[in-house]
């Protein structure tokens, strides 16, 4: 879409209507996305009795239309016609607040955002009504809120004015980041759902780091994810510079780094990469990992009197629980949560299966559990090295590790993963067949005849029953 996108799209919904119109007005991110030649989101229409007029543009439709009733606005009545043939195509029509639209623009989130044009007959574009200088602040880059309150009134705001920021490039005004500092506590008021969904729409931004901070400075991030506390000032061992928290940080700024151009980091392998990044949450909760793949850390941390340095066991294992609670506590789905759970568990796995001594069963044996996945684990993984600087890790290491990820990658895409999709050689019955009971022998000697399947040992069926009958005559 283009700047005209927004006269088009009005024109083809209200040219039916003839002159049979409210005083009505487009408002809200449509039209400061028509003055910034954006790519056009939801269009707000604002109106006296939104409901009739809702019912009204349904029924001069040309196509099957249905009327929605909705909340996006606890204060205002909100509807939305749609074209039933694609469903993608709607309306928004939501109550004037006020008795004029310039009282209805004084209580909206952010000055950009505080926008109406007035619609004449055929959807025409007619005058703007700017009265918080919204135009201005649009073309100095700035967010700033409406009015002093405007973050009190709904504190989600606070993470909507962190998202915005990094989605449009804009500069929060100064005034509007104090407002986020005094009202960040109130967002424990805020339903969680609501806080997840803003949250994960500013890790799906390519830059969402510097915002990211921003939230952390407020206080707000500490309110939203109250696991990132302990990890401030949590001094680590000589293969870091950073405490647990800025480290963590880090990781996040290298993991958009790669995310942004995975092929830097991956080769061949970055557009199978790219290509699982997007699909479903998996880019921004790819973020959140980074952001809490450490988090078990104070909680697990442990002086070695032998070593004389900090150790860390088992904080993957404890991260990945906490993960677990964070994902409950945001409402994630539980397919979301697991992957969030998973990223955290499994991100050292990567530098454990590159050490010279790890067998190519054990490798295959964690491609064959994660799948997929792999390739996130192997980007925060990746991540997480890339941040580390301390006098412990060489830049030799580093690129040792750098080289067997993008390698090893490349193997599961091109050879491992069409391997571990293929059926089993034998199965149950068949060891039952050759005379084996039902019990737990089964199960572990179909487990490693499946592994030498999967590395290449064994290629066909015959083979794989001769393996059997060794592996049964040696149970006996």
């Amino acid at each position: 879409m283009g700047t005209d996108d927004l006269n088009i799209i009005l024109e083809r919904w209200l040219t039916p209507l003839n002159d049979d119109l409210p005083v009505l007005y487009a408002v809200g991110g449509a039209v400061r996305d028509h003055f910034m030649g954006r790519t056009l989101g939801d269009i707000d229409l604002v109106c006296r009795n939104a409901g009739g007029f809702s019912r009204l543009l349904a029924d001069c439709q040309d196509m099957p239309t249905t009327v929605v009733p909705f909340t996006r606005d606890r204060r205002a009545a909100c509807y939305r016609v749609v074209n039933r043939r694609r469903p993608e195509d709607f309306m928004d029509v939501v109550e004037m607040r006020g008795p004029e639209i310039e009282a209805d623009l004084a209580l909206r989130d952010f000055t950009v955002n505080a926008l109406a044009i007035r619609i004449g007959p055929g959807g025409r574009l007619k005058e703007v009504i700017d009265c918080l200088g919204g135009r201005q602040d649009i073309n100095h880059r700035i967010l700033r809120a409406c009015y002093p309150t405007a973050l009190a009134d709904d504190p989600l705001r606070i993470l909507r004015a962190a998202r915005l920021a990094a989605w449009l490039g804009f500069t929060i005004d100064p005034g509007t980041v104090e407002f986020m500092k005094k009202y960040a506590g109130d967002l424990t008021q805020t339903a969680s759902e609501r806080i997840t969904a803003e949250l994960l729409k500013l890790l799906r931004c390519r830059h969402s780091l510097p915002h990211i901070r921003l939230l952390d400075k407020t206080g707000a991030l500490g309110v939203i994810l109250p696991e990132i506390s302990a990890t401030k000032g949590c001094e680590q061992n000589g293969y870091h510079h950073l405490d647990v928290w800025e480290h963590s940080l880090e990781t996040l700024a290298a993991c958009e780094s790669i995310i942004n151009n995975p092929e830097s980091a991956f080769g061949r392998a970055g557009r199978a990469v790219r290509d699982i990044l997007d699909r479903n949450a998996n880019l921004p909760l790819l973020k959140l990992a980074a952001l809490l793949h450490d988090a078990g850390k104070p909680q697990v941390k442990h002086f070695d009197p032998e070593r004389g340095r900090e150790t860390f066991h088992g904080h993957a294992r404890r991260g990945a629980e906490m993960a677990a609670s964070t994902a409950f506590r945001l409402r994630l789905s539980a397919i979301d949560g697991n992957l969030l759970s998973l990223l955290v568990r499994h991100h050292m796995r990567p530098v454990i299966l590159s050490q010279p001594d790890v067998k190519p069963a054990t490798i295959v044996k964690w491609f064959r559990e994660v799948n997929d996945i792999a390739l996130l684990v192997m980007v925060l993984s990746v991540a997480d090295v890339t941040a580390k600087s301390g006098e412990k890790l060489t830049r030799a290491a580093k690129d040792r590790f750098f080289e067997w990820a993008r390698r090893t990658s490349l193997y599961y895409l091109e050879s491992l993963k069409t391997t571990l999709s293929r059926p089993n050689l034998v199965n149950g019955r068949d060891l039952i067949d050759l005379g084996l009971p039902p019990g737990p022998d089964l199960g572990r000697i179909l487990a490693e005849i499946r592994q030498k399947q999967d590395l290449g040992e064994i290629t066909s069926r015959e083979k794989a029953l001769i393996l059997a009958k060794e592996l049964i005559h040696q149970e006996r």
